[in-house]
C-alpha cells in the first residue's frame, strides 16, 4: 500500500461510558489497539499514529504514539494534533478506536481508490447504503483547520467542504459497529471466547 497514506487511530478518549480507556479493551485476548494493528498490517498501512491522553500511554511499539494536549475538545482535537504529527502525508485514514473489527480488505479497497483519484476525494466505506469508518480524507483538507476545537467536528467539516466523497460499497458491517458498552461487543455477534 502506498505509503501515501497514514492510519490515524482516535484512542485518546476516556472511555466514561465502559468504565477504561477504550483502547485497553480486550476481545479474545487481545486489545483492540493489537486487533487494529493486525487489520492496518495486512491492508498494507505501514504508517500507524495513535492519539492518546498524557496519562493513559499504551506499551505497543507498533504505533507512533501522539499526546492530544486537548482531549476535552471531543474526538476532532485528535484528528487536528494527528495530522500535524505527520508531514508528506497524501491522506489520513481516520480509525476510532471503538471501532476495531474493520476487514483488511475494507482498508485496501478505500485505500485503493483514494489513490485512483489522485488522492483529492474523500473516500469512505458503505454497508447496506450506509457510510462508516474508516473514513479517507485528503490531508490538505485537514490542514485548512486552524483549531482543534472545530464546531460539529469531523461530520461538519465533511458537510461544510467542497470535495467530493466517494461512497464505497463493502461487504463489512463492522464499519457501523462502536463499541460503548460490554453488550455492544455482544451485538458484533462475533464469538467470545
Amino acid at each position: 500500500m502506498s505509503s501515501e497514506i497514514a492510519a490515524l487511530i482516535l484512542a485518546a478518549g476516556n472511555g466514561s461510558r465502559i468504565g477504561k480507556p477504550k483502547w485497553q479493551l480486550t476481545f479474545n485476548g487481545q486489545t483492540f489497539l493489537e486487533i487494529i494493528y493486525t487489520c492496518l498490517e495486512k491492508a498494507g498501512i505501514s504508517q500507524k499514529i495513535c492519539m492518546v491522553r498524557d496519562c493513559s500511554i499504551p506499551s505497543n511499539k507498533e504505533f507512533t504514539y501522539v499526546i492530544n494536549p486537548s482531549p476535552e475538545y471531543g474526538m476532532f482535537s485528535s484528528v487536528y494534533f494527528g495530522v500535524r504529527s505527520v508531514k508528506n502525508i497524501a491522506g489520513f485514514l481516520i480509525m476510532p478506536v471503538d471501532q476495531p473489527f474493520t476487514c483488511s480488505e475494507t482498508i485496501k479497497k478505500i485505500c485503493n481508490i483514494f489513490i485512483a483519484n489522485k488522492c483529492k476525494k474523500i473516500v469512505r466505506p458503505c454497508f447496506n447504503n450506509k457510510p462508516g469508518h474508516p473514513i479517507l480524507i485528503p490531508t490538505e483538507l485537514l490542514n485548512g483547520i486552524n483549531s482543534p476545537n472545530y464546531e460539529g467536528g469531523l461530520k461538519n467539516l465533511i458537510r461544510s467542504v467542497d470535495i467530493d466523497i466517494v461512497d464505497v460499497s463493502v461487504d463489512d458491517k463492522y464499519i457501523h459497529y462502536n463499541i460503548n458498552t460490554q453488550q455492544n461487543l455482544i451485538d458484533t455477534g462475533l464469538k467470545i471466547k
